[in-house]
């Protein structure tokens, strides 16, 4: 594009051939400047106190009211899009623009010392964020922990994060670091990060035609890591002959329960459940339980036999915390104190 007089001419750079120019109501074009994404040109007056916005794919046009300065110039728009930096020859000012909302307005004014003349401005591109994470591979279908804070912007803050874990699962993104993810098989997989900070700087450059917006770079905003994932540890046997005994002593009723240690090796303990909330934890192969006489007497002896084989049951614990099946209260004897 060329800006000169009213009128901003547009070059096909694929056929080196000129379209129909953009009729402005400026005097005097001066600079020109594309949005990072390029949706807008924004050209100066040089006569005028306006510059002027224009939507690059209906040819809108929306003029800035620049303060009433003059000789306005150059023109540079931040690697996000928001704020464009005006220069103004004859004030010796840079006016500084927010674009972000519908009309685009004055918003400040950056002075120079009276001896400059100024004319060009240009804004150093963006650069590319760093990509980094730790993660702690857990056991397949445990979920695993990745870590992404180590990641870095010279400018700004990191706004997004890409994951891609190498399975068959969809790419998440947040805006947060951490994130958890549960392998539903053992093996290696490659895990991909791509990180975009806060000025929309990521993997990829943005040129608008003057210069480099976003310097973005796989290099740097791209981090794979491989990690292996272990397969879980297996489930220790059941105890084996979990049987109880009844007894009363002094009005005490209580029943004395026994089984047989795990065949699975690595066994550490085990735990006894009632109604499904544990009940206590031990390393023994027996344990004692009080028992409250009120039930006691709601039942005839069979039947609290068969009340206290559907309540109770026990598995076997590993020093890895693997748990193994429950196994039921098999059998119940009445005994004596």
């Amino acid at each position: 594009m060329v800006a000169r007089n009213n009128k901003v001419y547009v070059i096909d750079t694929s056929t080196d051939t000129l379209k129909d120019p953009i009729v402005t109501t400026a005097e005097d074009l001066g600079g020109i400047a594309i949005s990072p994404d390029g949706r807008f040109v924004y050209v100066t007056d040089l006569a005028t106190s306006f510059a002027f916005q224009i939507t690059a794919s209906t040819q809108k046009i929306v003029p800035i009211d620049c303060g009433g300065y003059l000789q306005k110039s150059g023109i540079a728009i931040t690697p996000d899009g928001k704020t464009a930096y005006i220069v103004s020859a004859q004030a010796r000012i840079v006016i500084v623009i927010d674009l972000t909302q519908d009309l685009p307005v004055s918003v400040d004014t950056i002075h120079f010392p009276e001896s400059s003349e100024l004319y060009m401005i240009a804004i150093t591109p963006d650069p590319s964020p760093a990509a980094d994470f730790t993660a702690t591979p857990m056991a397949a279908t445990t979920p695993t922990v990745f870590d992404a804070s180590r990641s870095m912007s010279a400018v700004g803050t990191i706004a997004k994060y890409v994951w891609n874990f190498g399975d068959e699962s969809p790419e998440l993104t947040t805006e947060e670091p951490l994130i958890s993810h549960a392998y539903l098989r053992s093996g290696t997989y490659d895990v991909t990060l791509i990180v975009t900070n806060s000025a929309g700087t990521s993997v990829s450059q943005t040129f608008t035609g003057q210069t480099v917006s976003n310097a973005g770079s796989f290099e740097n905003a791209r981090r794979i890591t491989s990690i292996a994932i272990p397969s879980p540890a297996k489930r220790p046997k059941r105890p084996s002959h979990f049987h109880g005994k009844l007894g009363k002593h002094c009005r005490r009723l209580y029943m004395k329960t026994h089984w047989k240690k795990s065949r699975s090796e690595d066994v550490v303990g085990f735990e006894i459940y009632k109604n499904n909330r544990l009940l206590y934890t031990t390393t023994k192969l027996h344990f004692t339980k009080t028992l409250h006489p009120k039930d006691y007497y709601k039942h005839h002896l069979y039947g609290y036999k068969e009340y206290l084989k559907s309540h109770y049951k026990l598995r076997a614990v590993t020093s890895a915390g693997s748990k193994s099946k429950f196994r039921h209260l098999s059998k119940v004897y009445a005994g004596n104190s």
